[in-house]
């Protein structure tokens, strides 16, 4: 019995084979894209849950005064202190990562390590990390642990144990070289943790990060609190155990952070080297993954009730020689669960395939390898398994409709709903590739938008450049640097637009001093303005920092600064030129100069009221002769490592996609998805326009015989189709207008979203059902109709 099934099943999907191969294909790729979304977002929705305790691990804020943003470090002395305060905290980890540069041996130079850490001993208890070689031994003093994966890379397949490597800050400490011995491998973090670390080292060489005798915020800090502690109660009496420390922390509020909020919610917190998500683009790349699942179950479903509808004198013949409801429902279920195999089976090696691609889209600065078996993964299976059997259940109700008991006529005579069916899963098509198209097309121009609007700043021939010990030899450099004649100006500062969270200084307004106005800082010397090319509207001599300690000037400093336009207006500044600022505090700023408005941000955020503070960095912004970048860089290059030679050259240029990484990778998934959404409706919108004809072949040659024109016909049916495309254009184009609308208010400068957007969605979503359905109609009404005829 069940090899006759198989038999049947078989030889029908070959004869249907056009069918089968549009639809096996459109639901893999479409299971396969969800997949791809569901392996990522099921990390990140677990993210650092893989700890037994996580529930009760919680990670110190902190914010200074009144500031809008929170930070997530501490400083050393906090997490000990705080252990020996609080009988409630089971146990204190600290953990401070950055750039380090490394070598194995030493004869080799030393290469950048991005993910180095420092940390305490109680750290592999508390967050879990399994030894798979060697021992962590904390008594030997400067130990260090490699992770699985950078053990193979710096060692290959050497014993690591033992060995010493030798690591150097590039900033503090920066002449000491720091010996660490190998005591232990490690398993590589999980993918779902928010820690990332390559290598772990004894925090006793961690110094300035982990000295205790300075106020150094540098750490992060997280306890084990036991589950029964009054999280409100310990939080109200960590001020008093800050008071003890060093740097003013009186001024410092502090809050506890459960492990597993870190990743999605810490937007109030200035960026950390933790990996960080967005719970929104989480959610929009569900929302996307849906429709385009509903598309293909869509198409699947119109094909199959088309083929249902055209079989109708099979099943007539079936049941008149006496096969059951039941016998025909088995049919259709080997038949879905055949194709179910294949699917799976397409999909798992799609899947597997393009997520290396996948991730380095989605998530770049974290990449991971893709578990085919895990239970996740079997989660997801079962997933698919429940849409084809729902999928197999609405067409089964479809054929039982379809049967009537009084025979082969009854079940010859369709009903409207069935064709209604098809034309609302067609329009359901349409519409869903149309709103992406749309909104697609909105994300596209955004982007655009953002690429080439004036930042009234020129970013082009600029490098910044960081030297070493240019405190006490600025100027001599600078005049070194300026006879080169390829360069054109040199400055001492830091490089705008930002792209990290900026400085902000709160500075009370002249005429109501109870109100307080956020200023940006930038910061450089008198050539900033050259250096970007900044118009200067009016300006004095740039002087520098005056001390006047005195008890009737609260024993300040005055500072000159430079401001923008934006400043002016918000202060209400008549004449700003000598105006002396924020006199109620030990820091006077006096104007000396007025720019026009630059963008120190993104375009995610307006223009902001921003002074040009004189600088305390090691940086050099450099702008050159354009056609000169590489003379210049080789001499940079030179100079910097005939006086620093034991040290790695480092250079930066802006690029605006720094600013804008998230939503560029955005962009390229919405296409990605746009594209794939478009790719299934054309097959199902294909199978359709081929069924369609294959079962008006007999009206095509009755038309041509009374008369009918070649192109009278085309209009005649490519009419059906237009109609459809209209329809789910004004279902689908408001839906996408409201997202488009809400996406773009995460901009302070945007694009409109114009009429002629709404024509180019409309005429390329004609343009392309028609190019699908043309190609079929055009060879049915090129066919001989006497041929036709004869065999009807």
């Amino acid at each position: 019995m069940f090899k006759q099934y198989f038999k049947f099943i078989v030889r029908k999907l070959s004869r249907n084979r056009v069918y089968t191969v549009i639809n096996i294909v459109g639901l893999s790729i479409a299971f396969s894209a969800a997949w791809l979304i569901y392996s990522h977002t099921s990390n990140e929705w677990n993210m650092d849950g893989y700890l037994k305790n996580s529930d009760n691990i919680y990670r110190v804020i902190t914010r200074y005064g009144d500031e809008d943003f929170w930070n997530c470090r501490t400083n050393t002395p906090f997490g000990p202190a705080a252990k020996r305060a609080f009988p409630e905290i089971v146990q204190v980890a600290r953990y401070f990562q950055k750039d380090y540069r490394i070598k194995i041996k030493d004869d080799q130079d030393f290469t950048i390590e991005p993910k180095l850490a420092f940390v305490d001993p109680p750290f592999f208890d508390l967050f879990e990390i399994p030894v798979i070689q060697g021992k962590i031994d904390t008594t030997v003093f400067s130990w260090i642990v490699f992770t699985e994966t950078s053990a193979k890379r710096y060692f290959n397949k050497e014993n690591p144990i033992g060995k010493t490597v030798t690591i150097k800050d590039g900033i503090n400490n920066r002449k000491k070289n720091i010996k660490c011995q190998v005591v232990a491998v490690i398993k590589d973090f999980p993918a779902n943790s928010t820690i990332q670390a390559n290598i772990i080292v004894d925090c006793r060489q961690g110094i300035p990060y982990f000295d205790a005798h300075r106020g150094n915020y540098s750490l992060y800090t997280y306890f084990h609190i036991l589950p029964t502690a009054d999280l409100r109660a310990i939080e109200k009496k960590l001020p008093t155990i800050a008071s003890n420390m060093p740097d003013d922390v009186n001024h410092y509020s502090h809050r506890l952070q459960p492990l597993k909020d870190i990743y999605f919610h810490s937007d109030h917190l200035r960026e950390d080297e933790l990996l960080r998500g967005s719970q929104s683009l989480t959610y929009l790349l569900w929302s996307i993954t849906i429709l385009i699942l509903l598309l293909a179950a869509g198409n699947f479903l119109l094909i199959r009730i088309a083929q249902q509808d055209r079989d109708s004198s099979r099943f007539a013949i079936h049941k008149c020689y006496g096969a059951s409801n039941k016998h025909l429902f088995y049919q259709l279920l080997g038949e879905i669960g055949l194709q179910t195999g294949v699917i799976l089976l397409l999909s798992c090696i799609l899947t597997y395939g393009l997520h290396p691609y996948f991730i380095q889209i989605l998530s770049p600065e974290h990449i991971y390898p893709f578990e085919l078996f895990n239970l996740s993964n079997f989660v997801f299976v079962g997933f698919i398994c429940l849409i084809m059997g729902i999928i197999c259940s609405i067409l089964y109700f479809h054929f039982k409709h379809h049967v009537s008991r009084e025979g082969v006529r009854g079940m010859l005579q369709p009903k409207p709903q069935q064709i209604n069916l098809s034309k609302i899963l067609t329009i359901l098509q349409i519409g869903i590739f149309t709103s992406l198209l749309f909104y697609c097309t909105i994300i596209i121009s955004q982007i655009n938008f953002i690429k080439n609007k004036p930042l009234g700043i020129d970013t082009e021939h600029i490098l910044q450049v960081g030297w070493f010990d240019n405190s006490r030899s600025y100027q001599p450099l600078k005049e070194e640097l300026l006879q080169h004649p390829g360069i054109l100006y040199v400055c001492n500062g830091m490089s705008i637009p930002f792209t990290y969270i900026p400085s902000i200084e709160k500075i009370p307004l002249l005429t109501e001093p109870e109100k307080q106005v956020d200023v940006v800082c930038a910061y450089g010397d008198e050539d900033f303005t050259n250096v970007y090319k900044i118009p200067i509207i009016e300006s004095q001599e740039f002087t520098p920092i005056e001390f006047n300690p005195s008890p009737e000037n609260n024993y300040s400093s005055t500072t000159d600064v430079w401001v923008n336009k934006k400043f002016v207006e918000t202060f209400k500044l008549d004449h700003p030129l000598g105006m002396i600022l924020n006199q109620q505090h030990s820091v006077h700023y006096r104007i000396t100069g007025v720019t026009e408005d630059y963008h120190t941000q993104s375009l995610h955020y307006p223009v902001r009221p921003t002074m040009i503070l004189p600088p305390s960095t090691y940086l050099l912004l450099i702008r050159y002769q354009p056609g000169k970048r590489q003379e210049i860089l080789e001499y940079l290059q030179d100079l910097y490592l005939s006086r620093n030679p034991e040290y790695i050259f480092e250079c930066k240029e802006y690029n605006y996609s720094d600013l804008y990484q998230k939503d560029m990778a955005f962009m390229e998934l919405v296409i990605l998805f746009s594209l794939i959404a478009i790719l299934i409706g054309g097959m199902g919108i294909f199978a359709f326009a081929i069924f369609m004809v294959e079962s008006k072949t007999r009206e095509i040659a009755l038309r041509k015989v009374n008369g009918a024109s070649e192109r009278q016909i085309m209009l005649l049916f490519n009419r059906q189709f237009m109609t459809k495309v209209l329809v789910a254009c004004v279902i689908g184009l408001p839906i996408a207008y409201y997202a488009s609308r809400k996406w773009l208010e995460n901009y302070a400068y945007r694009i409109e979203i114009q009429p002629w957007i709404f024509v180019l969605t409309i005429v390329i979503s004609l343009c392309i059902v028609l190019l699908v359905t043309n190609w079929q109609i055009r060879q049915a009404s090129r066919n001989n109709p006497i041929d036709t005829l004869k065999t009807e």
